[in-house]
């Protein structure tokens, strides 16, 4: 995750400068325009580190990994108007819980730059009054429901298991796979109990296993790989809580998606690998996003 902290600030505000035609601009999702006086707040927050109100405001800034300590943090904080949140993951256990705090306060949420794993995962989902500012980028982190099988020869380069290891794997014996399937445990539950599909993040993960399968360069390990949500993916399974989304980062190619770039090597225009886990399994020496990007098409 430290390749994904340094941008949490002036990269995030390039933004608000960004000009053109989006990829966002095929989507179905009908996008509603900036007000300014939010994207003043969030061009503050997004310079504004750690979680606080911003100076004179009745508005929450949190700015923050998603941790046991800045729960306890917000949980301190008296009632706002509205928190801008953006996050680079955290805690998943921790992240259900702050959302079940975000969901008892009823305030309206305002999702800005980076809303990475668990943010995206288990922050989101059930929140009320739902903003989605244009300077969103919501991305999912990892294949979460693969089968053990699927999961094992993935592992462990092709090879398959022996009957003996499926029929622990099937009574809970195989440490590393419940390890695995702990994070798809966790959100499909959390989904559920706050009356959202589960296709929010199996469609996710079966959208990333198929990216990588294509990307012919190299497989990474299965929780090594990032697909961007796009507007139309959170209009379909959140869009009763949504009440606002501006035309935020839809695609690996979208403009909007400028101060991203750097972060990662694309496997397609929604997935990528962040640089180095790419660089930990031994892939050969990146070529340029839109290289990558052209190589996993031409094997579809």
């Amino acid at each position: 995750m430290s390749g994904v902290r340094c941008f949490l600030t002036a990269l995030c505000l390039a933004f608000m400068a960004v000009s053109g035609l989006s990829a966002a601009a095929q989507s179905n999702v009908k996008f509603d325009d900036g007000l300014p006086q939010i994207d003043r707040q969030v061009s503050e927050c997004l310079r504004q580190k750690g979680i606080g109100f911003l100076p004179r405001t009745d508005v929450i800034c949190y700015n923050a990994m998603i941790f046991p300590d800045h729960l306890k943090r917000l949980k301190t904080l008296p009632q706002a108007r509205r928190i801008i949140f953006t996050s680079s993951g955290g805690n998943m256990l921790v992240a259900r819980r702050m959302n079940e705090e975000l969901r008892r306060r009823d305030t309206p949420v305002t999702i800005a730059g980076p809303c990475l794993s668990s943010c995206a995962m288990l922050i989101i989902p059930g929140l009320n009054r739902l903003h989605i500012h244009k300077t969103a980028l919501i991305a999912s982190h990892g294949i979460t429901n693969l089968g053990f099988d699927d999961w094992y020869v993935w592992e462990h380069q092709g090879r398959r298991p022996s009957a003996m290891q499926r029929a622990s794997a099937s009574i809970g014996m195989d440490d590393d796979y419940m390890f695995y399937k702990s994070a798809n445990v966790h959100v499909e539950q959390h989904l559920k109990s706050v009356g959202v599909d589960v296709g929010y993040i199996n469609r996710i993960s079966d959208r990333m296993s198929l990216d990588a399968r294509r990307f012919r360069d190299c497989l990474v390990k299965p929780s090594d790989y990032w697909t961007i949500m796009t507007p139309d993916h959170i209009q379909a399974y959140l869009g009763r809580s949504v009440v606002r989304m501006e035309r935020f980062v839809s695609g690996w190619s979208d403009p909007l998606n400028r101060a991203y770039t750097h972060i990662g090597v694309a496997i397609s225009d929604q997935s990528y690998i962040m640089h180095e886990e790419y660089a930990s399994a031994g892939c050969p020496p990146q070529r340029s996003a839109g290289a990558s990007i052209m190589a996993s098409n031409a094997v579809r």
